[in-house]
């Protein structure tokens, strides 16, 4: 990526967090997914239980690994009925899910067919 993309990106982050901000959330900008991969996890305790919605970003930046290594309970819905996953998701001290766009001005859009991501979200 080049450095033009990579001030427009930081920029971007800059303004979308204020966004949160106003709605009471919190923002942060990591430059890539090393960094934010320590970000994530500095968020997380030990010892927490996590579930997770559809989220690839995640897998990708290598957070499930992470958990599952790590000092957590990781809640694998896989592994699970769905209805023992989605009423553990509840129950989960953290809950990890994508967002399908968020506005500049910090307005989460999700659609969800089951209401299960979107409701856990809520909570």
């Amino acid at each position: 990526m080049d450095a033009n993309m990579k001030k427009r990106n930081e920029l971007l982050a800059k303004t979308v967090i204020k966004g949160l901000e106003s709605r009471n959330m919190s923002g942060y900008y990591a430059q890539d997914k090393e960094a934010a991969l320590k970000q994530a996890l500095e968020l997380i305790p030990n010892g927490s239980t996590i579930a997770m919605g559809g989220c690839m970003s995640a897998h990708e930046i290598g957070l499930v690994k992470a958990l599952q290594d790590g000092e957590y309970n990781y809640i694998d819905r896989a592994k699970l009925e769905p209805r023992e996953g989605l009423m553990a998701a509840y129950d989960a001290d953290f809950f990890l899910s994508s967002a399908n766009a968020v506005t500049d001005d910090g307005v989460l859009v999700n659609i969800d067919g089951n209401s299960n991501r979107v409701s856990c979200i809520a909570q």
